[in-house]
């Protein structure tokens, strides 16, 4: 192909290794060309991806596993970020508060709540932030025209140093 049209080609292929073991090579080809600018050729460079597509598989199967638990779950589960933008609303959330997870990404509770609400939910997870651990916080939580008390379960999520990153809830 690469000699038939003169360009450059781009391909993850399957390549068996000589000792029989099946590799995944990221490989680009190139047509080399004459003083004249006829295709005499073709330069090969490639390399050996099979580790990070592997990776890559076992991070979307993960993905995938974490994402069917947390859509199964009968409970309410979120995550946002340190500024308060969710990253993160499970099924259940989505049922309960009657919105989308695409339409609550990088919003706040002030995008999906009324503002008296939303200063006190974000009062109680700058509290847990700053406290560095799991708290209990009872919620008061508008639906319609009735107000309802739930007992919510956040904590700060932690990256590998132990500084806080997220919340969860």
């Amino acid at each position: 192909r690469v000699m038939a049209t003169g360009e450059l080609l781009e391909a993850i292929e399957e390549n068996l290794s000589a000792n029989g073991v099946l590799r995944d090579v990221h490989v680009l080809k190139i047509p080399v060309r004459d003083g004249a600018g006829e295709i005499v050729g073709i330069q090969c460079v490639f390399w050996d991806v099979t580790a990070s597509r592997q990776a890559q598989r076992e991070i979307q199967r993960r993905d995938e596993l974490l994402q069917a638990i947390m859509d199964h779950t009968p409970a309410v589960i979120y995550m946002k970020d340190l500024e308060g933008r969710y990253l993160y609303i499970n099924r259940e959330y989505e049922k309960l508060f009657n919105v989308q997870r695409e339409q609550t990404i990088a919003k706040t509770d002030f995008d999906i709540f009324p503002a008296e609400y939303a200063q006190k939910f974000q009062a109680n997870d700058r509290a847990i932030i700053a406290a560095g651990r799991p708290r209990n916080v009872d919620e008061k939580v508008p639906h319609g025209d009735e107000l309802h008390d739930y007992l919510s379960v956040k904590f700060p999520v932690l990256d590998g140093a132990g500084k806080p990153y997220a919340l969860c809830g």
